[in-house]
């Protein structure tokens, strides 16, 4: 990992001086390029600077060339905690009044043909304290077309503005016409989201994403706190989702997500979703998710798991009734009977969720805690990692591990060929990878440790 030191010599005025700025100096490995430190994450951002090296010959024709490339986060960043001693856009002096007090910009932007049209993938690790400010469409990435962000964990993120289109992940997935299909899987947000916009508007505020239009989000978690004006026209907010707008096929999906959060809003607001808006063609999905969220200082349309929907499809969603007595604000009487709630104590058993995979991707456990169903990917996150052998090449993945019936494979060649093999050598199963997101049935293993071999990588597997 790269190593930067930043040496501070004074304080005027609001304004810390520092001898110069930290240089980034992205390196490349295949497709991907690397990131690896808060300089590295801030160049990112930047609108303007088209050279990730740092060589001084741009590697990039254009912005729209920077958004449509692929990043892979290499380790854990960490702001410092305290937003004003950060020099966010790094040119070397840390303004807390200015330059610096917008915080961490949105990666991507908002309009144009510069949406962020790469993938981002955090390979599970977490970046700490991102600070973001500003008038409006603050997030992580602004808007996004055809892209993939995943694997990646948010720990006390702070985003506030002064109008709307605030979230976690992105503030927008959403293109004009009828392209750029995007995909959110694997994203976990802790931390708080401030809409305060006074006027003739919607938050559209969502722990992931402020509006979901062309995409889906899948096995995403959010633990957030949502906070709008309170005005009549303060709606749509969502631990989730704030906005679903269906318009397209395919339709907008929402799967394996859950959330335990806090929304103050005026109307239309859910743990989930706050608002999913009719189309006469297709209709949204909402699948295996739960919420045990509380939406409070309400008027109207307000749910533990949505606020406002009509024509969606919802199947084995769940929300904790203890907390909230109502699963959906508003909605067709199909969909708000397809949403149960049971108490607290109800979350501990497997059984109450129905359908819902134990196996590859739900495992049950402390949930903030309380006991609930988790998603077996979180354990693959920070000190509480528990598949060490599998990603020391940081390329491919299986999981779970310890895995009880089906075994997932990610980022293997296509082609390459796969063996696993007992502790004394002999193959148990062997063949071709076919996708990039490979499944393995193990259920008529005996238990032990195998080793999985593909290429020149072998893994441990324990099949319990």
């Amino acid at each position: 990992m790269k190593k930067t030191f930043t040496i501070l010599i004074a304080f005027l005025c609001g304004t810390a001086l520092l001898f110069g700025q930290v240089p980034h100096k992205l390196e490349k490995s295949g497709e991907y390029w690397l990131i690896d430190s808060p300089e590295d994450l801030i160049w990112l951002a930047d609108e303007l600077n088209l050279d990730p090296d740092n060589d001084g010959t741009p590697d990039f024709d254009n912005i729209e060339a920077k958004c449509a490339s692929n990043y892979k986060l290499e380790a854990d960043i960490t702001f410092d905690p305290d937003s004003s001693l950060v020099d966010w856009n790094n040119d070397g002096v840390i303004d807390i009044l200015v330059n610096d007090a917008s915080g961490l910009a949105p990666i991507g932007y908002w309009s144009g043909e510069d949406y962020f049209s790469g993938t981002f993938d955090g390979q599970y690790h977490t970046i700490w304290n991102i600070y973001k400010s500003g008038r409006s469409r603050t997030a992580f990435f602004a808007n996004l077309k055809d892209a993939r962000i995943e694997n990646l964990r948010l720990m006390n993120y702070r985003a506030y503005a002064d109008l709307d289109y605030v979230a976690g992940i992105a503030s927008r997935a959403t293109v004009e016409g009828e392209t750029g299909y995007n995909t959110i899987k694997r994203c976990w947000v802790e931390g708080q989201i401030r809409a305060t916009r006074i006027g003739n508007s919607s938050a559209y505020s969502g722990g992931i994403i402020g509006r979901l239009k062309y995409g889906e989000v899948i096995e995403c978690v959010s633990k957030v706190s949502i906070m709008t004006n309170l005005s009549e026209n303060s709606r749509r907010a969502g631990g989730i989702v704030g906005r679903v707008s269906v318009s397209s096929d395919p339709p907008p999906l929402i799967q394996d997500c859950y959330s335990v959060s806090t929304i103050t809003i005026f109307e239309q607001g859910g743990g989930i979703a706050g608002y999913i808006n009719e189309d006469s063609s297709f209709s949204a999905s909402i699948i295996n998710c739960w919420s045990a969220s509380n939406i409070i200082d309400a008027d109207k349309n307000v749910g533990s798991v949505a606020g406002d929907f009509d024509a969606t499809i919802v199947e084995s969603t769940y929300f904790d009734s203890d907390i909230m007595a109502t699963g959906v604000g508003n909605g067709d009487d199909a969909s708000i009977a397809a949403v149960a709630g049971i108490p607290t104590a109800q979350f501990a058993n497997e059984g109450n969720f129905f359908g819902w995979d134990f196996a590859s991707t739900w495992k049950m456990g402390d949930v903030y805690g309380v006991q609930r169903p988790y998603l077996q990917w979180q354990d693959l996150v920070g000190e509480e990692v528990s598949v060490n052998d599998l990603n020391e090449s940081g390329l491919i993945k299986a999981y779970p591990n310890p895995v009880t019936g089906t075994l997932n494979i990610e980022n293997a060649p296509l082609n390459a060929s796969y063996r696993m093999m007992n502790l004394v050598g002999q193959t148990i199963e062997s063949g071709l990878i076919t996708s990039s997101h490979m499944l393995l049935n193990t259920e008529n293993y005996q238990k032990g440790i195998y080793l999985l071999q593909i290429g020149d990588q072998v893994n441990k597997i324990l099949v319990k």
